[in-house]
């Protein structure tokens, strides 16, 4: 049954024949995108492909017709693409024999398969390819991550990978944007997109620079707390949010302190609190300045911030700005 992964149907289209259907599956959108560029890339090598065009649901009616209906070049094949069109519309053409076109049916959410649906999918599955585009994960993504750099003839190891999966999310333009940049960055004298690259040339997201802002506050960096904390203000994030995540981040960190205070291996932490790997060895770090004793402090400070920001007792980017003085005071004491 011709039911494909998003890699597994890639892999077969760049090394061997393939139908005239083609049903996309899944709420990935990148990766239904990157199908139909190796699609038409693959026809427009082998020659076939005269015409490319794209219909969606409010203009696919008497137009998609009309384009099944007119030939191409003799000898040339046209490349059809439609956006969630009833599939009950299709079964007529995946009736066809010789199809002049090419057709790639982009679904992200299948309806119920019955009636003339269930016939259509049912072509599809016997005379096309239905492929999978659901968003990736753990080690798949990890390979996708990768397979981007190796496309632009660098490597990228698995932890540079991980930092990218942190930084990015679930956002496979904004991981193929990093990776590009730092491509560019390298030139044609680097190979590898090491994770020291990628932090050089990498844009701040939300939640890395609350990573990178508790990094300055442990080391007593003001003038790199000033500039990470600029950055989010222009980035439109406000005192609130930043206070809730940098609550969020010192609950994490209390966590695992406590959990290795337990007796708990770095290794299983990841697991135990259903965390990035990335996110917990930057936690395991941090976790080295601070007892769990000390974080229910820091806690405390927030908590009364909080409070501060939203009964208006002050600017709350003076008020945040004071209160990351006062926490990098509370560990400078400490320390000595």
């Amino acid at each position: 049954m011709p039911i494909f992964s998003f890699q597994a149907a890639c892999q077969k289209l760049a090394g061997g024949s393939f139908p005239h259907f083609f049903l996309l599956t899944g709420e990935e959108r990148y990766l239904a995108r990157e199908f139909v560029h190796h699609l038409r890339e693959r026809l427009e090598r082998d020659g076939e492909l005269a015409d490319y065009l794209e219909l969606d649901q409010e203009t696919a009616g008497a137009e998609f017709f009309d384009t099944l209906a007119t030939l191409p070049l003799a000898g040339t094949k046209r490349l059809l693409v439609v956006e969630n069109l009833p599939l009950s519309f299709l079964v007529p053409y995946l009736k066809m024999e010789d199809p002049p076109c090419y057709l790639v049916v982009l679904q992200p959410k299948q309806g119920k398969q019955q009636g003339k649906n269930k016939q259509a999918y049912q072509l599809f599955e016997r005379k096309g390819w239905i492929v999978n585009c659901s968003p990736l994960k753990g080690k798949e993504l990890i390979s996708w991550i990768q397979g981007k750099a190796r496309w632009l003839g660098k490597e990228l190891p698995v932890s540079a990978a991980e930092y990218l999966r942190f930084l990015c999310g679930n956002d496979l333009a904004q991981m193929c944007q990093e990776i590009e940049k730092a491509s560019l960055f390298l030139g044609s004298e680097g190979k590898v997109i090491s994770l020291d690259v990628l932090q050089k040339i990498g844009s701040r997201s939300v939640g890395g620079s609350v990573f990178e802002l508790v990094d300055a506050v442990v080391e007593g960096k003001r003038e790199d707390v000033g500039e990470i904390l600029e950055e989010l203000w222009a980035q439109g994030v406000s005192p609130v949010l930043l206070v809730s995540l940098l609550s969020r981040h010192f609950i994490q960190l209390l966590e695992v302190v406590s959990l290795l205070e337990e007796g708990a291996r770095p290794g299983d932490i990841s697991r135990m609190i259903k965390l990035h790997p990335y996110a917990v060895r930057k936690l395991l770090k941090q976790g080295t300045s601070f007892s769990a004793r000390k974080i229910e402090q820091i806690l405390g400070v927030l908590l009364e911030l909080d409070y501060s920001i939203k009964k208006g007792e002050g600017n709350p980017r003076v008020l945040l700005e004071a209160t990351t003085s006062e926490i990098m005071e509370k560990i400078k004491k400490r320390s000595h």
